[in-house]
């Protein structure tokens, strides 16, 4: 009876001891990850897409971080300027960013929710325009595994961003640029815009780096100058159970 008593005491404390691990791992496991970038911040890096290899000049394709702008109320604010002329009326300017491996796990498939700040001057109505409304420019945010990259005689951009209005499987559609606050078609001032994935599904698989590349992207149909001036974004990153 002694012998089966310890038997037992034994069985019941390796039991403990599993169910211990194994709470500690489900713990050390965090089930949401906040990503919130600056674009002030280093390591932003702008591209372009759409265009023929060689004319950049033509196309006015400008990036630059740390530019002020003014809002319509007078007050002066610093962003990560995009600017270039749609002559191919398929323009795509883009800026990425690796995202920090803090707190992510690898072979992970998270759920990704996304907002974004950015200042426009265009107004959301009654603007016509080249081609399609100065507004027709939309805005699209994704997470992806490989960096994106455009290349190409003509340059074409290595993940599925869609075209224009249509989203692919690599990003999500936000809206367009265009603003309420304001009335300008192109002009100064600039307004703050905001936009974010609301009740859309977005999923992404992390590799054995747990490597992930974040891209904010401007698709246009306007067949004129875009000038933007990017602010934040924030992703939220839900594992999958």
């Amino acid at each position: 009876m002694k012998n089966m008593i310890a038997m037992l005491i034994i069985s019941t404390v390796s039991y403990a001891s599993l169910d211990s691990d194994y709470n500690e791992t489900c713990i050390s496991h965090p089930a949401t990850v906040v990503k919130s970038y600056d674009f002030s911040e280093s390591g932003w890096r702008s591209g372009f897409a759409d265009f023929p290899s060689g004319q950049e000049a033509f196309f006015e394709l400008q990036s630059r971080a740390g530019t002020t702008y003014q809002d319509k109320d007078g007050n002066q604010h610093t962003g990560f300027m995009l600017s270039g002329i749609n002559h191919s009326d398929d323009l795509f300017m883009f800026v990425k960013l690796p995202v920090s491996s803090d707190g992510l796990t690898e072979y992970t498939t998270y759920y990704a929710q996304f907002s974004v700040e950015f200042a426009s001057n265009v107004a959301s109505e009654g603007c016509a325009g080249i081609g399609g409304a100065p507004n027709g420019v939309t805005v699209k945010t994704g997470l992806t595994v490989e960096e994106p990259v455009a290349s190409g005689s003509y340059m074409r951009l290595n993940i599925d961003k869609g075209n224009q209005i249509q989203g692919g499987k690599d990003v999500l559609v936000l809206g367009d640029i265009g603003s309420d606050s304001i009335d300008t078609c192109g002009c100064s001032p600039y307004a703050i815009v905001t936009r974010n994935s609301k009740e859309q599904l977005f999923s992404v698989t992390t590799d054995e780096n747990k490597r992930l590349w974040l891209m904010l992207g401007f698709d246009s149909g306007f067949e004129g100058k875009t000038t933007l001036y990017l602010n934040k974004i924030k992703v939220v990153l839900t594992a999958v159970e």
